[in-house]
């Protein structure tokens, strides 16, 4: 198996022993999963540079991972079901969005189960890290993946990083929000560029090479540093900034998409003798990801991969959440940056129907499920979205035509809802303008609708359908017929002009917000993610693009629907 071994360092009660129902009381296992898969399986040929990686005695790739895992003391009193939650930037989000529970203060703080309502259904919970670059704070979730090598050793090649500063300064980390930046291989490089717009639509200006260097301050003294870039005049907050220069390090980042595949499989497939705590008791499995891990799961599936490297079954069911209608991002590309989500993108790439199209722009015929239909390993899905998703235009892509003139139904195999007047992140209280996140602040109040008890629900009801056959309702979500064809000009102007203005206080983007595609061109995939998007083959699909913060609290303005068309409230 690809899992070649289980070194569970800590295994100890949780939350002191406390009984969740019938089930009885739960342990946590943590510790480290170890890998080693086959670079020449034709399900591992999508992994970008696998081909390229170091390769032990028996030619497998090996890396690791960070796991853990909570199961009930009592197997025989669970549901024999494990539950794959993929970490978002290294953190355990199953337990906040399931349980309620409240989010630590720190990575590393004890789990609180919150209202245990996982465990009292008997979830087995699983996570494992996925991502290579996740900040170095203890308890994020890590993936330690090798390198890939030319004949000449280490690679070498221009990156792009973005940024988007919430706060004026004069220095900024090559990275999205603290994550392990990949160093500048030349400090005093004459070649790297530095770029700076008002919006995504707005035209670059280069800023002069004069102005920034590759440094960070010390003592308020300005000291040389490969990770760090300075500027004396300071970044202005809000503009989105791009840094092109040389790298070297090219770590293979595409194996974090075998780590839900690998270690599931081992829990569901492997014995008692080769370590695996779950052994023999493994019945159904789901796997579950919010935004970041949303998209994590639809290149998951993308790419063919729930069935291991013997061909069987991995997962039953998804619950793909407010990931809308994209995919990956940079997760499975050279140099890649699986936490940044500014444009240029990796992952507004077609196709995004789950069932195929073809794109008139590049003439291929695609859908999000083709390879686990072909190979018979399509489990069921369901795609939950709130209404964030749709103001920034991408969810809709999900269920309609690439020239956005008809809906196209899911199929059998796949379920959407829409938790209408809902934002990207379920609503809390106390009413706030600031994001917990990140620290961007809202033109309104955040909304405050909670839509977890929706979330119960369509785990609830997910594993009726793959344990009961029974079907969950189907909502019937339409958007070409509400906009006749696509937004029109008029279509735009109300939603970006007048109408918003005469709300005291209140103000919108002066375009329609944009879906930023790759351009014109017979690329296939394979190639994008070798190198990712460049500046001049990227285009923007009309739609509706804005920063979350004002997306989220303009969503404050629709009214909650209450329901899911049929499907019912899930207890805490």
């Amino acid at each position: 198996m690809a899992v070649i071994a289980c070194e569970f360092t800590s295994r100890h009660a949780l939350a002191d022993g406390r009984a969740f129902g019938a089930v009885g009381p739960y342990e946590q296992l943590d510790g480290t999963a170890h890998f080693a898969v086959d670079p020449t399986h034709f399900l591992n040929r999508g992994i970008t540079d696998l081909h390229l990686a170091p390769r032990d005695d028996n030619g497998l790739v090996r890396f690791a991972a960070d796991m853990r895992i909570l199961t009930p003391v009592d197997s025989q009193r669970g549901n024999h079901r494990p539950l794959f939650d993929v970490p978002n930037r290294g953190n355990r989000v199953a337990l906040w969005l399931f349980n309620h529970a409240p989010r630590p203060p720190v990575p590393s703080a004890p789990l609180d189960p919150g209202n245990g309502f996982l465990m009292r259904h008997g979830y087995t919970v699983v996570w494992c890290g996925w991502q290579h670059d996740v900040p170095a704070v203890d308890g994020l979730m890590r993936i330690r993946v090798p390198e890939a090598q030319s004949a000449d050793g280490p690679i070498s090649g221009q990156i792009l990083v973005k940024f988007q500063p919430n706060a004026p300064s004069q220095v900024q980390l090559l990275s999205d929000r603290l994550h392990r930046p990949y160093p500048a291989t030349n400090l005093h490089d004459p070649d790297a560029t530095l770029l700076v717009r008002d919006a995504d639509e707005a035209p670059p200006q280069v800023i002069p090479r004069a102005q920034w260097s590759f440094a960070t301050l010390e003592d308020g003294k300005v000291v040389p540093d490969a990770s760090h870039i300075y500027m004396a005049s300071g970044f202005v907050p809000g503009k989105r900034y791009q840094v092109i220069y040389a790298t070297t390090g090219a770590p293979v980042i595409g194996l974090g998409l075998l780590t839900a595949r690998d270690l599931v499989a081992f829990l569901r497939y492997g014995t008692a003798q080769e370590g695996n705590p779950c052994a023999g008791d493994v019945r159904h499995a789901y796997a579950f990801g919010a935004s970041q891990s949303g998209r994590y799961l639809r290149q998951f599936l993308y790419l063919g991969l729930n069935e291991d490297e013997h061909e069987r079954l991995v997962f039953d069911g998804l619950l793909v959440h407010i990931a809308g209608g994209t995919r990956g991002g940079d997760f499975n590309q050279r140099f890649g940056q699986p936490s940044s989500t500014l444009n240029p993108s990796m992952s507004n790439m077609f196709p995004f129907t789950d069932t195929a199209q073809t794109d008139p722009e590049t003439g291929r015929t695609d859908g999000l499920l083709e390879r686990l239909v072909a190979r018979q390993k399509l489990p069921k899905i369901f795609f939950t979205n709130s209404s964030t998703e749709y103001w920034r235009c991408d969810a809709s892509l999900a269920h309609t035509d690439v020239q956005g003139t008809r809906d196209v139904p899911p199929s059998a195999s796949v379920r959407m809802y829409h938790y209408a007047g809902t934002q990207h992140a379920s609503g809390t209280l106390p009413l706030t303008d600031i994001s917990p996140i990140d620290g961007s602040r809202g033109q309104q109040l955040f909304n405050c609708v909670d839509y977890t008890p929706l979330l119960r629900a369509a785990l609830v009801r997910l594993d009726r359908w793959v344990t009961a056959q029974e079907a969950p309702p189907i909502q019937p979500v339409s958007v070409s017929r509400r906009w006749h064809g696509g937004p029109t000009r008029a279509h735009s102007r109300a939603l970006h002009g007048n109408p918003w203005r005469t709300i005291p206080g209140t103000s919108a983007s002066r375009s329609p917000a944009q879906l930023w595609t790759r351009g014109r061109g017979r690329h296939s995939d394979d190639t994008a993610s070798q190198h990712g998007p460049s500046l001049s083959t990227l285009r923007a699909r009309s739609g509706c693009r804005r920063e979350r913060a004002e997306r989220d609290s303009l969503a404050r303005h629709q009214r909650p629907t209450g329901d899911v068309h049929g499907m019912e409230w899930a207890p805490s």
